[in-house]
């Protein structure tokens, strides 16, 4: 071995945040007050994140607009560091997942099926969910802890 040679350097990865938002702003219509005025988060993969505040402070118009399901007036929305406005819907489907707060009384779904329709965005065209998906499903509800609830 030759003593001379050069020790080889660990290459040092910055890890992209999952979520990024910066001053994000939204207004529902022109006559009401801004929603979110300049809000800024970023979540990296592993934190939870709780967002608090009073009945029309804005935390679900931020979690739609974070999902892409609300564009945001003005500022920046980026998914694992791409902008959630350049994302197709399927993309975005595959990143994120958004249950609202209150879901339509006549739509009664399991905690399972709920799962499971996460599945669908990376299944082909009319595809039904195989074993596989059935266990990724499983897995995500045990993770989450609600496997007594499906």
């Amino acid at each position: 071995m030759n003593e001379s040679a050069v020790p080889l350097r660990r290459e040092t990865r910055v890890a992209v945040p999952l979520l990024v938002l910066r001053e994000v702003r939204y207004r529902h219509s022109t006559h009401l007050p801004e929603a979110l005025s300049g809000a800024s988060l970023q979540v990296g993969a592993g934190e939870v994140v709780g967002v608090i505040g009073p009945n029309a402070a804005g935390k679900s118009t931020l979690a739609r607009i974070a999902c892409g399901l609300l564009a945001p007036s003005s500022g920046q929305v980026l998914l694992s560091g791409d902008s959630v406005s350049r994302l197709s819907r399927r993309e975005r489907a595959r990143r994120v997942a958004f249950l609202p707060q209150h879901q339509p009384a006549d739509l009664v779904f399991t905690a399972r099926e709920v799962a499971l329709m996460g599945r669908a965005p990376h299944l082909g065209l009319w595809a039904l969910e195989g074993e596989r998906d059935r266990q990724i499903a499983e897995a995500s509800l045990a993770e989450a802890d609600v496997l007594g609830l499906a």
